[in-house]
């Protein structure tokens, strides 16, 4: 495809967008070579159609831009990329009072390569993580058990768990946190023993048919 045609089916894009509605460069790439793209993206920005938010990301122009958080912007940008991507362990920790404060630059967990963006004259950190601590979920229990992971063995060697396992009186939060012992360290694991297990049955009980836990 040329480059009027791949100009031409990005504006047609752009006009069946809704006010607000963020696109990625990859998003076009369906229209035609990477560079006419590129051209066609050019041109739509410096004719004030489209605002350039980041790096790859744009948004239609209206009268009110909407400039969205560090953190979805950063999501946009690592979904445009296939990657997941998680709060960061240093802001978890700092959010739970375990460090003074978090990363000094906005900086995420991705399931892939680290790369840096400018968004807003600041820089967007997208660090790559391992499997497992990417298997930890954004919800209460993951954000915990991925500060604790952060703060490292020593720490919580010498502060223990308790005060943040004790506040999860819940019978789904604690199933949450023994179902992501398989993701954490030993030594990060081994601080949530069975004597604190409240599963989907009592310890020592039968589960259904004739399979049982000695």
């Amino acid at each position: 495809m040329h480059s009027q045609s791949c100009l031409s089916f990005i504006l047609r894009h752009i006009a069946n967008m809704k006010d607000g509605e963020i696109f990625t460069t990859r998003d076009c790439l369906k229209y035609g070579k990477r560079s006419n793209v590129d051209n066609a993206l050019f041109t739509a920005v410096k004719t004030k159609i489209i605002v350039r938010l980041a790096r790859g990301v744009f948004t239609r122009k209206t009268k009110k831009v909407y400039y969205p958080s560090a953190f979805e912007i950063a999501e946009i940008k690592a979904r445009a990329f296939g990657k997941d991507l998680l709060i960061h362990g240093k802001d978890s920790a700092a959010r739970l009072k375990m460090e003074a404060q978090g990363n000094a630059e906005h900086t995420f967990y991705v399931d892939g390569s680290t790369s840096r963006f400018i968004y807003q004259k600041e820089y967007i950190n997208l660090k790559k993580a391992c499997k497992k601590r990417m298997h930890i979920p954004d919800d209460r229990v993951g954000l915990t058990l991925r500060a604790l992971w952060h703060m490292g063995r020593q720490w919580v060697a010498l502060n223990g768990v308790e005060q943040y396992f004790n506040s999860w009186s819940t019978r789904v939060h604690k199933e949450e946190i023994h179902k992501n012992k398989a993701w954490i360290p030993a030594w990060l694991a081994d601080h949530f023993t069975s004597n604190n297990y409240y599963g989907p049955f009592p310890m020592g009980k039968s589960l259904p048919g004739r399979l049982q836990l000695n």
